[in-house]
């Protein structure tokens, strides 16, 4: 049963396609002889084609022929009407964009790792620098602070270490 079902689909699908694809032979042939002096199809058939943007220019058709100035001015004109739709567009967009920004406090927890652990020692390693700002490879600087956020009498207790590539 299934089957048959589906051989009827696929039969009036079929049928639809031929029906959309057969050429029209509604135009009689002094009809087809007065339009065949008028705009080509791109398949090379006689019709009506006023409707399309094309129509009005041969140039269009053919590619290696130059535009007209007509022609040329409506292109020049549209590539005007192009730019300042970009341009409107671009304005609404950076627009959201700054909108829709976090506050620049706003970040990520994993950027303010003393606000997770505010109760840890602050351990930072760097390499040591000479006068010219190079870095010297053998020299490790470390610096620490027992506490970060300090209240009322409490006391930080802060180091400042030099390692060598032996420790």
């Amino acid at each position: 049963m299934r089957r048959w079902i589906l051989a009827g689909v696929g039969i009036c699908l079929g049928m639809a396609l031929l029906w959309t694809l057969w050429p029209q032979e509604s135009q009689s042939v002094g009809q087809a002889r007065s339009n065949s002096a008028g705009a080509l199809d791109p398949a090379g058939r006689s019709g009506s084609w006023s409707g399309l943007p094309w129509a009005g220019s041969q140039a269009a058709l053919n590619p290696q022929s130059p535009l007209t100035p007509e022609a040329q001015r409506q292109r020049e004109q549209r590539l005007i009407e192009l730019r300042e739709r970009y341009e409107r567009a671009e304005q609404t967009y950076n627009t959201y964009r700054d909108a829709t920004r976090y506050p620049h406090d706003s970040r990520p927890i994993a950027d303010h790792a003393d606000r997770t652990r505010p109760f840890d020692p602050a351990v930072e390693d760097k390499t040591m620098r000479n006068e010219r700002g190079e870095p010297v490879k053998a020299v490790k600087i470390r610096t620490s602070q027992s506490h970060v956020f300090l209240s009322g009498a409490d006391a930080a207790k802060l180091s400042i270490q030099a390692f060598d590539e032996q420790g």
